[in-house]
């Protein structure tokens, strides 16, 4: 009672598609190569949103400091801790103060504006 299966798929291994056929390799086989390029086109497509979102992000930004210098508003990270004038004349010095302050602080404004864009043009 000896089984003939020479001619049947009974009992055989089952055979992998050999790596050298083309047409196997374009209808869809998984193979290392295909999830290597998955993770790659996967991670440009990251880069690609991470670089949106922070160009956006830099864009906002530029606008709320356009809108605090439209406003002549210093974001309290730019503003410049007052100095107080003593002695005669303080009140004079003091003005002065005051002056120089505001013109730095606007300078600083101006310049973080700059900046900014710079690094938009990067991106």
């Amino acid at each position: 009672m000896a089984r003939n299966t020479e001619g049947s798929n009974t009992g055989s291994k089952c055979c992998r598609p050999s790596s050298e056929d083309p047409a196997l390799l374009l209808t869809g086989s998984h193979s290392k190569l295909d999830s290597t390029i998955k993770a790659i086109l996967r991670k440009k497509v990251f880069e690609c949103l991470e670089i949106e979102r922070s160009h956006s992000s830099l864009l906002a930004r530029i606008k709320l400091l356009e809108k605090h210098a439209a406003d002549s508003m210093i974001p309290s990270g730019l503003q410049i801790q007052c100095i107080k004038a003593k002695g005669q004349g303080a009140e004079a010095l003091q003005a002065k103060f005051d002056d120089i302050i505001c013109d730095a602080e606007l300078k600083l404004l101006d310049t973080a504006t700059d900046s900014l864009r710079i690094d938009v043009e990067a991106h």
